[in-house]
C-alpha cells in the first residue's frame, strides 16, 4: 500500500474537478494483448486500486457476452486491445462506460448497413430479402438476435466462416463447433457455421478437380463428405463469388451430381431456411432451434429436409458482373436451366458501379425467378457492433478512465478525484 503522498501528480481538469493520474495505473493495450486479455483486466485493476476507497469492474456487454469468452482466442483485427477507441478523460460512475472498438459498428450504423439493401429492393417491388449474408463475421450468437428482430427474415450466412477458411458453409442449419451433438444439423439448427467435414471449399476442392462430372462426383463421394452430410441431415451451402473462384462449367458438374441423387433436396438459401424455420422454435442459449413436436429428424423417418436426408443451395457474394472477372450474369443461366435459383448477396454500394450488377439486370433475373436477392449490407464492413466491454464503479467513488495513442500504442489510465485524494491505492 501506497499512500497519496507518493502519486506522481498529472492533473486534468472534468467539469471543475482537479483529476490526477495514479502512478502505475497505466496499462499498454499492444497488439499482443488480443481479446482475452480482458479477463485479465479485472485482476489487474483489483490489484491496483484500493477497492475500500473506489472499484473498477471490467463486464461484458448485454448480448454481446463473447467479447469476454475465453472461447475465443482468435487474433484477427476485431479482438485486439489496441483497437479500442480512444477516450477523452471520463468519469466512471456506477452505471458505466462502454469502451467501443474501432473495427465494429455502432447501433445505429448496423440499422443503416442492413436497411440499405432492403429499402432498394422494396423500391423496386423485389420484396424484403429473406436472408442475412454477412460480410465479415464471425459472431453468431448476436447475428441470430439480429435476424429474430427484423421482420421477414429467415436466417443468415457468414460471408467469412469459422477462421477465415472460406470453406462450404453450413448456413443457419449445421452444429456448434463446441459441441459434436450438435452436429446433427436439423435437430439442432443454428447460424454457427462449422467447418464441414473434409472441407468443401468453390475456390479448392471443386475449383482444383477436372472439369469433368467423374472428378468432380469423385469429391463428393468421399465417405467423409456426402455420406456424412447425409447422415447428419446437413444444409451444405456452397458459395464463391466469381469466375476467379470457380469456373461454370465446374459448378455445372457439381449441380449435376447433386440433382442426380434422390436423397437431396437442392434448393436455395431462401426456401431452405424458410423451410426449417417454420418447423423449429428457438432453444438453447439463443444459438440453436429446435424442432417442434412431431418435427424431429426421427418424426421424419431421417429426411427432414423436404423427404430428403439432406439438403444443399449455392449463392454468390457482392453482385458482381461478368466485365471482369465474371459473376452473376455468368452463372446464372446455369441455374435457369435447371429450374434452380441463385442466391445472390447484394452489397447495396455495388450496385450500378464499374465490375458490378445493374438494377435492370437484378431486377429481371429475380422477376423470372433466377436469383434471389439477398442482404449483404450497404459497404461490405464488419457487421461487429462497436461496444467492447463496460467498465464500471459499483463503489461510487471518484475514478476516471483515458484510453489514447502514446508514442505509437495504446494506453489505458486511471484518475483520481479530489474526493479520495487522501486514500491510499495499491501500485505493483
Amino acid at each position: 500500500m501506497v499512500n497519496a503522498s507518493s502519486w506522481t501528480e498529472y492533473d486534468a481538469d472534468i467539469n471543475g474537478d482537479t483529476y490526477t493520474l495514479i502512478a502505475g495505473a497505466q496499462w499498454t493495450l499492444g497488439p499482443t494483448k488480443t481479446i482475452e486479455y480482458l479477463n485479465d483486466l479485472q485482476a489487474i485493476l483489483a490489484a491496483n486500486l484500493d477497492t475500500d476507497v473506489a472499484q473498477l469492474v471490467v463486464e461484458p456487454i448485454t448480448d454481446r457476452e463473447y467479447r469476454v469468452d475465453t472461447g475465443f482466442t482468435e487474433t484477427a483485427d476485431e479482438f485486439k486491445m489496441n483497437l479500442l477507441d480512444n477516450v477523452a478523460l471520463t468519469p466512471i460512475d456506477s452505471t458505466g462506460r462502454v469502451m467501443t472498438h474501432s473495427t465494429g459498428m455502432s447501433p445505429t450504423e448496423i440499422e443503416t448497413e442492413l436497411a440499405a439493401v432492403e429499402d432498394w429492393c422494396l423500391a423496386r417491388n423485389i420484396g424484403k430479402p429473406k436472408v442475412m449474408i454477412w460480410p465479415q463475421h464471425r459472431h453468431d450468437r448476436e447475428m441470430k438476435r439480429l435476424i429474430y428482430a427484423r421482420d421477414g427474415y429467415v436466417g443468415g450466412r457468414n460471408g467469412v466462416p469459422n477462421r477465415d477458411n472460406y470453406q462450404a458453409t453450413s448456413s443457419d442449419a449445421h452444429g456448434h463447433f463446441n459441441n459434436a451433438i450438435w452436429l446433427r444439423s436439423w435437430d439442432y439448427l443454428t447460424p454457427q457455421e462449422l467447418i464441414l467435414q473434409n472441407n468443401y471449399q468453390a475456390s479448392v476442392d471443386i475449383d482444383g478437380a477436372a472439369d469433368t462430372y467423374a472428378a468432380q462426383a469423385a469429391v463428393l463421394d468421399n465417405a467423409a463428405r456426402v455420406p456424412t452430410w447425409k447422415a447428419n441431415n446437413t444444409l451444405l451451402s456452397v458459395y464463391w463469388h466469381d469466375l476467379n473462384d470457380v469456373s461454370v462449367s465446374k459448378i455445372g458438374h457439381v449441380l449435376d451430381y447433386f440433382q442426380n441423387d434422390s436423397d437431396i433436396w437442392v434448393t436455395n438459401l431462401r426456401d431452405a431456411l424458410i423451410y426449417a424455420r417454420a418447423r423449429h422454435t428457438p432453444g438453447y442459449k439463443e444459438f440453436v432451434e429446435i424442432p417442434k413436436p412431431g418435427h424431429t429428424a426421427a418424426d421424419y423417418g431421417g429426411k427432414p429436409w423436404n423427404g430428403k436426408s439432406m439438403a444443399v443451395c449455392f449463392s454468390m457474394d457482392d453482385g458482381r458482373d461478368h466485365a471482369v472477372n465474371g459473376g452473376v450474369n455468368d452463372f446464372a443461366p446455369l441455374f435457369a436451366a435447371r429450374g434452380l435459383t441463385l442466391s445472390c448477396g447484394l452489397v447495396y454500394n455495388n450496385i450500378d458501379t464499374a465490375n458490378h450488377m445493374t438494377s435492370a439486370d437484378l431486377v429481371a433475373l429475380e422477376a423470372a425467378g433466377t436469383i434471389h436477392c439477398e442482404n449483404h449490407g450497404k459497404t461490405h464492413g464488419k457487421f461487429l457492433q462497436d461496444g467492447a466491454f463496460r467498465l464500471k464503479n459499483p463503489s461510487g467513488g471518484q475514478l476516471a478512465v483515458r484510453i489514447y495513442d502514446n508514442a505509437g500504442t495504446q494506453t489505458l489510465e486511471i484518475w483520481r478525484a479530489p474526493s479520495i485524494a487522501g486514500a491510499t491505492v495499491k501500485i505493483n
